[in-house]
């Protein structure tokens, strides 16, 4: 990429305005910020404190500890903090140097001054405006937009600054954020060549971060990191997930450690470059090769969120985890052409999933459970079919044999059903709907196997015919919606194995291909609709049959095609 052109230049200054380091949840922050910089202009400390914020700013502040103010949460507390202990040159880190002397102030100012918090709707997803009084004095400081971006301020009667008009403007016409570089000029193809051909001095040093590995050792919130490697083991991808885990519940429990945020958030910052720098361990790669990925990481994840919003009730980290992935990707050594297309497949099954939340909601029961009857037929008719593809009866007999003993002595539906129950304690889910387990199982099983699966993934990694994986990713989605509207959201999280397990084959596609003859692909398709089936039987009440128990007898089929295949098994053979 010319190093002197438009789009090079465009996409350092968007890494620079994004990637910047902030203390803790970020909007309570930005209020912090809105506060510090009210009681500047004011000139002395206020006695009358009132807060105007958006309603999803409500949403996010409400609950949240605030970094170095002792424990206390809140948009009140927010505020206080800014006012005697915030620096505002410091913006995101604007309460990084709170002395104890302060932190004591708080809590009298708190019981002692009256603070007003009010919901307010001015046409902008993010709205903060912070007023303070003093005698007769006032400083008014409003923040729209995103996270920085002082609109507004005023002191008595004197308007220091004002750009509210063209801020409404943006917000109510759908126009690009005011003050940021266009991010029309993001594409996936020119990410890709950026993220290659950058020159790394322009991006060094806004990628870095440090948070997650406090959250591990730190006792914050639930201590989901270090519980989930307890439970699940200390390979790399648990690692990956557990230190990004770490990380998100670190810093929504007040740790005044700073993170480098993407798209104005902090569990978006993490997400985007814990995971990839923790593969990037793993595989020993060059540092070069890590920073690369971190730009290509970031800068997907900035592309994804443009069009969805800041303050979106869509969760940044679905978005972030999809860039994280081709990342994670690109560290293997794959080109973005041999990945993208598994990227859309998990996009469009997380979409579908969606989808089908929006229906679910209002259904009465009778006429969910009997849509589930009626799914669960079709899911059965699916797998039916499908397993008439088999070449070799007799080797996935024993390919279901050996798959089952393995399954049961590992648990494996048993270790799912775990994580389920534990992020269903987690999130609150309908009382008596299904599991999230059970919509994963389901889901991952109808999207990961069967033909259209195994030959797109590798007809992408070999030829780079992306044709299939298309196709395939159009129908996971109307599915998917349909599959939402009866099993919830744990539909959703089978974007994660769809992306998981096309994207390894098509990353080892030349390795595999000798595994993966046409008889075998027909074995493999064969086992799997008998697994499609079983859920089919389950989804209708028929059954309790524990179907991921059955799962290892997906490996087996093409490793016993494959060990069959060889010369001495045919000399066998021969004397039969």
């Amino acid at each position: 990429m010319d190093k002197s052109g438009k789009i090079y230049k465009t996409y350092v200054q968007t890494l620079k305005e994004e990637l910047i380091p902030a203390m803790g949840c970020t909007e309570p922050i930005a209020i912090a910020y809105a506060a510090a910089k009210a009681r500047e202009v004011l000139g002395c400390d206020p006695d009358l404190v009132k807060i105007g914020v958006s309603n999803n700013i409500i949403k996010n502040v409400k609950s949240v500890v605030v970094p170095n103010t002792d424990g206390m949460k809140g948009i009140e507390a927010a505020a206080v903090a800014g006012i005697l202990g915030g620096n505002a040159a410091k913006e995101l880190e604007v309460i990084s140097e709170v002395t104890a002397n302060q932190k004591a102030a708080m809590r009298r100012f708190l019981s002692n001054v009256p603070i007003s918090v009010e919901a307010i709707d001015n046409g902008i997803i993010f709205d903060i405006i912070i007023a303070l009084y003093c005698g007769t004095d006032s400083a008014v400081v409003r923040i729209s937009q995103y996270h920085t971006n002082i609109v507004y301020i005023k002191k008595n009667d004197e308007v220091l600054l004002d750009n509210t008009a063209r801020q409404t403007s943006a917000a109510c016409n759908t126009e690009a954020e005011s003050g940021l570089t266009d991010r029309s000029l993001l594409t996936i193809a020119n990410i890709y060549d950026f993220a290659e051909t950058c020159d790394l001095d322009d991006v060094r040093p806004l990628l870095d971060t440090q948070i997650s590995e406090e959250g591990l050792l730190g006792d914050y919130g639930a201590n989901v990191g270090s519980t989930y490697l307890k439970f699940y083991g200390n390979d790399v991808r648990n690692r990956a997930i557990a230190k990004a885990a770490a990380g998100s519940d670190a810093r929504m429990s007040g740790c005044e450690l700073p993170v480098v945020i993407n798209s104005g958030s902090g569990n978006q910052g993490i997400t985007v470059s814990v995971p990839v720098i923790e593969y990037a361990k793993a595989l020993a790669c060059p540092k070069e090769r890590l920073y690369r990925a971190l730009v290509l990481s970031n800068l997907i994840a900035i592309h994804e969120k443009t069009g969805i919003g800041r303050l979106s009730a869509y969760c940044g980290a679905v978005s972030a985890g999809c860039a994280a992935g081709c990342a994670i990707a690109y560290l293997q050594g794959a080109d973005l052409k041999a990945v993208s297309h598994t990227l859309v497949n998990a996009l469009a099954i997380v979409a579908g999933g969606a989808v089908g939340l929006l229906f679910q909601r209002g259904i009465p029961e009778r006429v969910s459970k009997t849509v589930m009857i009626g799914l669960g037929l079709c899911v059965l008719y699916i797998g039916i079919s499908g397993a008439f593809a088999c070449r070799s009866i007799l080797i996935v007999i024993v390919a279901m044999t050996l798959g089952a003993a393995a399954g049961a002595l590992l648990n494996i539906d048993g270790a799912i059903h775990r994580l389920g129950t534990w992020v269903e304690a987690h999130v609150h889910r309908h009382e008596g709907g299904p599991s999230l387990a059970e919509g994963f199982v389901t889901a991952s099983l109808l999207c990961c196997v069967g033909a259209m699966a195994v030959n797109g993934s590798l007809d992408a990694g070999i030829r780079g015919d992306n044709s299939i994986l298309l196709t395939k990713s159009m129908i996971d989605l109307v599915f998917c919606a349909m599959l939402a509207t009866t099993l919830g959201a744990g539909v959703m999280l089978a974007g994660a194995a769809v992306f998981v397990v096309e994207g390894a084959l098509t990353l080892l596609a030349g390795a595999i291909a000798p595994l993966l003859s046409e008889a075998a692909v027909a074995d493999l398709t064969c086992a799997g609709s008998l697994l499609v089936a079983a859920i089919g039987l389950n989804q209708t009440g028929a059954t309790k049959i524990k179907v991921a128990d059955y799962l290892p007898a997906l490996l087996f089929v093409p490793l016993i095609r494959w060990l069959v295949s060889l010369p001495v098994w045919q000399q066998i053979a021969a004397w039969f």
